[in-house]
C-alpha cells in the first residue's frame, strides 16, 4: 500500500468517469450518455483499397467499409445503453444487423464464417446531468467538457473524441494552472528502450514480443496482449488462436513469457483465455 498526496485530481476516465465521481462524493453538472457501437473485422477483398461510406436508411447516419491491414472493418452500430457493461458486450442482434446491412449493399453476401474478429466499445456522450431524453446517438453532441468542483480540487473530463484529446488536454491544464503553481522541479523522463519485435503467424508484421510488454508496459494477460498491445486479435481469427487452434503452441510459448516462466501460472492464463475466446468469439460466431 501506497499514500499519496496530490494538489489536483484529474479524472479523465472515459465511460467510468461518473461511477469515478461517486466512489468520491463527486457532483458534477454533466454526465456521460453511453452509445455502444460495434465493428465486424473480415477478411479483406484484394480490391478494397479505400474507405466505402454508405448512407443508412434512418437517423441521416452512415455504414462504412474500412480497409486494415488484412482485414476490413464494416461498421458501426449506433445504439444507447444504460450501463457501461452492456456496451462491451457483441449481441447476435448487433451480428445479424451489420450482416442484413452488407446483404443490402454488395452482391456477395456476409456469413458468419466471414468474420475474422469483432470490435466492439462505448462512446462517452456529455449531456447535462438532468438530461432524460431517449433519442438515436447521432442527436446528441461531440462536444467535451471540463468540470472543476466548486469545493475540492477535482476536475471532471466530459465526452470528446480520440481526435480532440489534445484540445480537451489544453483545457485541463488551463484550469489546474489556475489553482495550482508549479513545483519548480524537472519534469521526470521515461527511459528509452527499442521495442523487441517478433513475429506471428497470419500477421503481415512483426509485433512488440509479450516479455517487452510485460517488462516496458505492465501487460499481464494474454487479452490484454492479444487485443490491445498488438492488433493480433483483430487480424487472426478467433483472437489469435486461429481456426482449429492452430496457433495454440505459439499461444502457449507466449503465456510462458507473460509468466515469467512459471508454467502453473501461464496455464492459468492460458485457460482463461480460451475460456473468453469461447464465450467472445466461438459461442456469438458459431464457431465449433
Amino acid at each position: 500500500e501506497h499514500s499519496v498526496t496530490a494538489k489536483m485530481v484529474v479524472n479523465c476516465a472515459g465511460v467510468w468517469t461518473d461511477s469515478v465521481n461517486t466512489q468520491f462524493g463527486i457532483e458534477s453538472p454533466f454526465r456521460h450518455a453511453l452509445s455502444k457501437g460495434v465493428y465486424l473485422g473480415i477478411r479483406r477483398p484484394p480490391l478494397h483499397e479505400v474507405s466505402l461510406v454508405l448512407e443508412l436508411e434512418d437517423h441521416d447516419d452512415v455504414v462504412m467499409l474500412v480497409p486494415w491491414g488484412p482485414i476490413s472493418m464494416w461498421g458501426p452500430t449506433e445504439t444507447m445503453v444504460q450501463d457501461v457493461a452492456d456496451g462491451f458486450k457483441v449481441s447476435g442482434e448487433d451480428i445479424d444487423y451489420l450482416l442484413e446491412q452488407y446483404s443490402r449493399r454488395f452482391r456477395k453476401p456476409l456469413t458468419r464464417q466471414d468474420i475474422v474478429s469483432v470490435r466492439c466499445g462505448v462512446r462517452p456522450l456529455v449531456v447535462d446531468r438532468d438530461f432524460s431524453a431517449n433519442c438515436y446517438p447521432l442527436e446528441l453532441s461531440r462536444r467535451q467538457e471540463v468540470a472543476l468542483d466548486p469545493v475540492r480540487p477535482w476536475i471532471s473530463c466530459y465526452g470528446g473524441k480520440i481526435t480532440g484529446c489534445t484540445r480537451m488536454a489544453d483545457r485541463v491544464l488551463r484550469v489546474i494552472a489556475k489553482s495550482v503553481a508549479p513545483s519548480g522541479l524537472p519534469s521526470p523522463t521515461s527511459p528509452q528502450t527499442d521495442i523487441e519485435l517478433t513475429d506471428f503467424p497470419g500477421m503481415p508484421e512483426r509485433v512488440p514480443s509479450a516479455k517487452w510488454c510485460l517488462e516496458q508496459e505492465f501487460c499481464c494477460t494474454l487479452e490484454d496482449y492479444f487485443r490491445r498491445r498488438t492488433n493480433i486479435a483483430q487480424w487472426v481469427p478467433r483472437m489469435g488462436l486461429g481456426c482449429g487452434d492452430a496457433n495454440l503452441p505459439v499461444v502457449r510459448a507466449i503465456a510462458m513469457d507473460l509468466a515469467s516462466g512459471e508454467p502453473a501460472r501461464a496455464e492459468h492464463l492460458l485457460a482463461e483465455f480460451r475460456l473468453q475466446v469461447g464465450m467472445q468469439v466461438d459461442e456469438l460466431l458459431g464457431v465449433e
